[in-house]
């Protein structure tokens, strides 16, 4: 495994910071990979200002989708949403820190899209 994925990665797989419900959140959204079966869920605490204040994520998939959506809860935390909406697959495989098939590029985004429907979420209830 070490020789695929980076050090970062494996930490997070193995370790998980985030994965926990939140006991106070104002937002969640969900996301599957239907030619997988990968399937993440979020909780999110936006501030006043737009600020992820907390995250939390509950993952059912692979090593890759698992992996990617700790990376990414460390990484959102205190930024703007504005910010976290324009991630993009690049990014994200630069915060990964190793490149994927075409065919596994679906179980990295699972998770980044399961955020920007959480954010979609909120926006809408702010009106």
């Amino acid at each position: 495994m070490a020789d695929i994925y980076s050090h970062e990665f494996i930490y997070h797989y193995k370790n998980q910071p985030n994965k926990r419900p939140l006991s106070k959140f104002n937002s969640s959204g969900k996301d599957i990979n239907f030619s997988c079966g990968d399937e993440v869920e979020v909780q999110l605490l936006i501030d006043n200002n737009g600020k992820i204040a907390d995250f939390g994520y509950k993952p059912n998939g692979c090593i890759i989708s698992t992996g990617t959506i700790s990376i990414l809860s460390d990484y959102i935390i205190g930024k703007n949403i504005e910010n976290i909406r324009k991630l993009n697959k690049e990014e994200i495989l630069k915060l990964i820190g190793f490149e994927v098939t075409p065919s596994r590029e679906k179980c990295v985004m699972v998770g980044v899209n399961a955020i920007k429907k959480a954010i979609e979420g909120y926006e809408t209830k702010k009106g």
